[in-house]
């Protein structure tokens, strides 16, 4: 067990005194959701989909609305669209608009890596290293969501299964070692054209791609 403390990096001290909207409650932004209550970090949570019996619920769109300039980021679960009014809003305000895979590096920039990504091949893939890497864990798109495992030692090790949902938004996110499959035009009823389709899936391979 490492004797490191993750509370005492200059990161988390300065990611945990923000106050944050998950936008949607989706495996990853759940697994969020259980951190930031075990860190007592500030957060409120609206899902389209109403359920009384979640913690700092919004319940009403035009409340989050009303009071969207109170956070100061947006974690949107992978699955909703770029689009939403509230993602639009938000950055109409200035607000950062991140997923789990971003908020991720922001927290732990030092974990090690291994970023599996494309349309088709993903899951066979980081099956194959992870078969071969058994001391990574396998997280993302398969396996656990990012953010499950609360405890942390300086260098995660993880093989991430990353779909182009879980890659919008992302900034400051980056891997040891990025495999790339393929692209061929999927999804596009979330990404809405090809070319926003290419830039999340590619953007992590050189920085050449960006939103």
């Amino acid at each position: 067990m490492s004797n490191y403390n993750y509370l005492e990096t200059s990161n988390f001290k300065k990611y945990s005194k923000y106050n944050y909207l998950l936008l949607g409650l989706g495996l990853g932004n759940k697994a969020v959701e259980k951190f930031f209550i075990y860190n007592n970090i500030k957060y409120s949570v609206y899902d389209d989909i109403k359920d009384n019996s979640l913690l700092n619920k919004k319940n009403y769109l035009e409340d989050v609305k009303r009071d969207l300039e109170n956070y100061d980021i947006i974690v949107k679960s992978s699955g909703i669209a770029y689009d939403h009014s509230i993602v639009s809003m938000a950055l109409s305000y200035g607000i950062e608009v991140v997923t789990d895979l971003e908020l991720y590096s922001r927290f732990f920039p030092d974990s090690y890596n291994i970023t599996v990504t494309g349309s088709n091949g993903k899951t066979t893939t980081v099956n194959l290293i992870s078969s071969i890497l058994s001391d990574f864990k396998l997280v993302g798109n398969v396996g656990k969501a990012i953010f499950s495992d609360l405890t942390y030692n300086k260098k995660n090790k993880f093989i991430i299964e990353a779909s182009s949902f879980m890659l919008e938004f992302c900034e400051t996110f980056k891997s040891k070692f990025n495999v790339l499959l393929n692209i061929v035009p999927t999804h596009l009823e979330h990404h809405h054209d090809f070319n926003s389709y290419i830039s999340c899936d590619s953007f992590f391979c050189g920085g050449l791609y960006r939103r």
